[in-house]
């Protein structure tokens, strides 16, 4: 049986709690990322709540922080996609001497990220009790968070599969995505496991795009040298395969009830 949400909802508060000091004591790719799957998981659990409680003004400090310190540790995570991306190939002096340069700009990222997400950390976290949540309002915020996604979700995939140059909405897909599988799996039972099965397959190749059309974009702006044209040429063709394998399992997610 699932834990109550209140339970659940302190248990999100304590991996960002957790996180967030990890993250502030060595800004390793790992724990960026880390960090920013806490954030995106408790912002979503703070939409989840009443109205009266979302508008709070210490709830909304607090996820006007959330919402800082995830646009500022971005710009660290995509740079160290690219050099993730970059540093899988045969080692070359020019691609060490582009990826020391990528370091240099992430660490410049990161120290106006770190500042951020100190600030973050300062922030005190909203508590949810039980006695706060009426169960009715909050299933009724739960189908209107999810039939919201379905409909984007819907309304999206025929614009990606029928461009597969459209990176935004193959990005703003994958976001959709990913809050969805947030949600199936804050309140998951036997119902959900055929959409969470589609969506984390769903997103395994949507993050293989995104990730190249950073790194692509990226490269072309650098306009490098032989070495990097190689990189970039294999990284389109990979781009395409991944885009290709997505149109030909892209069937519709059907919705389902999330129950508390």
């Amino acid at each position: 049986m699932n834990a109550s949400f209140p339970a659940k909802y302190a248990r999100t508060r304590k991996i960002l709690a957790k996180r967030l000091k990890v993250y502030l004591k060595d800004a390793n790719p790992e724990n960026v990322r880390s960090l920013r799957i806490a954030i995106r998981r408790m912002s979503l659990s703070i939409e989840l709540l009443p109205k009266k409680m979302r508008k709070e003004k210490a709830t909304q400090t607090f996820a006007a922080s959330l919402d800082q310190a995830s646009k500022a540790n971005a710009k660290v995570r995509d740079l160290d996609i690219v050099i993730s991306k970059i540093s899988s190939y045969k080692p070359e002096v020019s691609i060490d001497n582009q990826i020391a340069k990528i370091k240099e700009t992430r660490e410049s990222q990161v120290q106006a990220a770190r500042r951020q997400t100190l600030a973050l950390q300062k922030q005190p976290i909203p508590k949810v009790g039980e006695k706060d949540l009426s169960n009715p309002k909050l299933q009724k915020r739960l189908n209107k968070t999810t039939n919201r996604l379905f409909l984007a979700i819907d309304n999206r995939l025929p614009l990606v599969l029928q461009d597969s140059n459209n990176v935004r909405d193959l990005h703003l897909l994958r976001m959709d995505c990913r809050r969805l599988r947030y949600l199936a799996e804050l309140f998951r039972s036997k119902k959900t496991s055929r959409v969470l099965s589609r969506l984390r397959s769903w997103q395994d190749l949507l993050g293989f795009i995104h990730d190249s059309d950073l790194t692509i974009d990226y490269l072309r702006n650098l306009g490098e040298g032989l070495e990097m044209q190689t990189i970039l040429n294999d990284l389109v063709a990979l781009r395409t395969q991944s885009y290709e394998k997505f149109g030909s399992i892209a069937k519709q997610i059907y919705p389902v009830s999330l129950v508390l």
